[in-house]
């Protein structure tokens, strides 16, 4: 295990650097941009700029001394972070929404606003495993992993539940999309919290993540009650985005928020 999480760590910027060329690629096609004028072309050029701020920030002030403090670790966990929502934004697509097909291609201002929560989110789950003294690569893996896998269960739950997936690609509901990413958002906050810590065990961080994440079942519930209430309808095809998608998000955030600073982290 310890090997292979090393190999990882040492193999992550050239796997970053494939995975963002190929996201990076399609912004400079000259057919994307005879479709038609995108308004959300160039934020979702800025969106993994500020992931990158994010986890670096997290490394720069919270990880484990021996990375924060190193010139070399510090960029390969910075780089492993790249990897893992770059490799996440691909999974993206298992969830119904895709960053190209749906933001680039088809220019929907609402799957825009799903997928930057989407990657926040993410990179909140992958900086919360580095948060805290450790053994090495492997703690991060498994800390971030768990974060990460619930993550992906949380969102799976709610787009079933509440169909929002086809409110935001089919309908193309900026509402809907606001409320999503505000989610994920929020989401990914509780979960990154659950996940940091210094280590003690892997079963210890397990036990952690499903202690400090059960706030997050709150959420989903808070968003499945919720949704019949904001969703388009047959009477009201295009809901405000501000009361019904900025707000809602808001409080999403705002609720991560306060839970993520009322108490200490996981030790």
């Amino acid at each position: 295990m310890e090997d292979f999480a090393y190999f990882l760590l040492v193999s992550s910027p050239f796997g970053a650097a494939y995975l963002w060329i190929r996201w990076y690629l399609p912004f400079f096609s000259d057919r994307l941009r005879r479709v038609r004028p995108n308004p959300v072309f160039v934020p979702m050029m800025i969106v993994p700029l500020l992931c990158t701020a994010i986890i670096f920030l997290a490394l720069k002030s919270f990880a484990a001394s021996d990375v924060r403090d190193d010139s070399v670790y510090l960029p390969m966990y910075l780089a492993l972070g790249l990897a893992w929502i770059g490799v996440g934004e691909w999974l993206f697509r298992l969830m119904g929404i895709s960053a190209v097909f749906d933001v680039l291609e088809r220019a929907n201002r609402a799957a825009f606003f799903a997928v930057a929560g989407a990657l926040f989110g993410l990179s909140f789950c992958y900086s919360g495993g580095n948060i805290g003294e450790g053994p090495g690569t492997e703690a991060v893996l498994y800390a971030a992993g768990l974060a990460t896998i619930a993550y992906a269960a949380v969102w799976w739950v709610y787009a079933t539940l509440t169909q929002i997936d086809y409110a935001v690609t089919m309908h193309r509901d900026d509402a809907s999309g606001v409320r999503l990413g505000g989610f994920l958002m929020a989401a990914g906050l509780i979960l990154g919290r659950a996940a940091a810590g210094n280590w003690v065990s892997y079963a210890a961080t397990f036990v952690d993540l499903i202690r400090y994440g059960a706030p997050v079942l709150l959420l989903l519930l808070a968003a499945v009650v919720l949704e019949p209430r904001l969703r388009p309808t047959a009477d009201a095809p295009a809901r405000s985005v501000l009361a019904f998608g900025v707000l809602p998000a808001l409080v999403f955030v705002t609720g991560a928020i306060i839970y993520l600073v009322q108490g200490a982290f996981p030790v």
